[in-house]
């Protein structure tokens, strides 16, 4: 598959196949179906470049830049130049992680994380196999958040807890690890809850398929 630019500093063509291959592990021992799916972000971030901007053009009124300019550089078509200096400077610094992830509030990121979530789980049809057994593995780079979404032939197996102490696992594991180490690890933990409380039979047939799923 054609990696995203955004990703290949975090994940290579050699990690995505070890990571297919844990999801084909884990439903060699579990009849229900999972999907990992990795996003860029889930947050809305339109705003973001706006607010640089406007915080870059108050920094900028309030520098008496004329002390240190040359005296030439008292023309009318400066205001042109500067101004353009402005939006080159404003896109590249809105256009970081870390400055996106500062200008959303923690609880808009943690509710469109969530909201992402539930839509990936209807559009890739996770909550349309048989016995309504499916398991969305998500992560959403930017916010740093993952969650585990179960569809409803699991969530009366399975408490809320023994996902959240999973989703706490993979959050240290991003710190310390790989990103296809630390969804391995993961899937490999899930992959333990799921053959005891959903063991596999031999007429389950694959439903749903083991590909990461990356994208925007």
């Amino acid at each position: 598959m054609r990696i995203p630019h955004w990703i290949v500093k975090s994940i290579s063509e050699e990690d995505i196949t070890r990571v297919e291959t844990a999801v084909s592990a884990l439903e060699g021992v579990t009849g229900a179906e999972v999907i990992a799916i990795v996003v860029r972000r889930s947050s809305t971030v339109r705003h973001v470049f706006p607010m640089v901007l406007l915080i870059l053009a108050v920094i900028y009124l309030l520098v008496d830049k004329m002390q240190w300019l040359p005296i030439w550089w008292g023309s009318s078509w400066h205001f042109v130049v500067e101004a353009a200096v402005l939006l080159v400077l404003g896109w590249v610094i809105s256009s970081l992680a870390f400055v996106q992830r500062l200008l959303v509030p923690k609880e808009d990121r943690v509710h469109q994380v969530e909201q992402r979530a539930d839509l990936e789980f209807v559009e890739n049809g996770v909550i349309a196999t048989k016995s309504r057994v499916g398991v969305l593995l998500f992560v959403s780079l930017l916010e740093k958040r993952a969650v585990i979404k179960a569809d409803r032939g699991l969530v009366e197996r399975i408490d809320d807890k023994v996902w959240d102490e999973i989703l706490a696992h993979l959050s240290q594991k991003l710190k310390t690890e790989s990103l296809s180490d630390a969804l391995i690890s993961t899937l490999n933990a899930m992959g333990e809850v799921l053959s005891r409380v959903f063991p596999k039979f031999p007429h389950d047939r694959n439903e749903l398929p083991n590909d990461l799923i990356i994208k925007e």
